[in-house]
């Protein structure tokens, strides 16, 4: 299950779907239509309800986020699928206006170290790309979900060549808390 006490201390948590779940996006994404482009083949743009209810599942999934006896009613603002990525330098979500996102892997076969990403948090009165601490690597495996935290910007991302080449396919869930309690409420 994902922890939202890590999500809020270390910027992230990581968790195994669980394989009917995974199973059951899987299906979803091979039905997708994907375009190619001079970058990668990256999905079309058109979802199918399916697809996004079943997203809408996996928030509500209490075998993959505790939403703490009600305290949070998660909802998406956005889904996006790809195979792949190419290297992308240290980002915030921050002004995409999320709370948090989430990221879903399925490969065809394992990957090497050399493709990962990087979680890190920046110190404080610190800017980016300077004074990073608490660098951490996730290696992506298959089933593995992580979520990340948007709330705060100190914490940033990168990803080092997670490359198509694996079979991989990422679905991203972007998304709001909406938090239920009082003293965790943004104003």
């Amino acid at each position: 299950m994902l922890q939202l006490d890590d999500v809020f201390n270390q910027g992230y948590s990581v968790d195994s779907l669980p394989p009917i779940t995974h199973t059951m996006l899987q299906a979803d994404i091979i039905s997708q239509k994907w375009a190619n482009s001079k970058y990668n083949e990256v999905f079309d743009g058109t979802y199918s309800p399916t697809l996004l209810d079943h997203c809408r599942l996996i928030l509500s999934n209490r075998r993959v986020l505790d939403t703490v006896n009600g305290s949070f009613s998660p909802e998406i603002s956005y889904v996006d699928l790809w195979k792949g990525s190419s290297k992308v330098g240290w980002q915030s979500h921050i002004a995409e206006k999320i709370d948090f996102f989430i990221i879903i892997f399925f490969l065809d076969k394992e990957l090497n170290t050399d493709s990962y990403i990087e979680t890190a948090k920046l110190r404080l009165n610190s800017s980016m790309p300077y004074d990073l601490s608490d660098i951490s690597k996730i290696i992506p495996h298959n089933r593995q979900i992580v979520m990340f935290n948007c709330l705060d910007p100190r914490f940033v991302y990168r990803t080092i060549s997670l490359q198509a080449a694996t079979g991989m396919k990422v679905l991203e869930i972007g998304g709001k808390f909406n938090f239920q309690c009082e003293k965790f409420k943004s104003s």
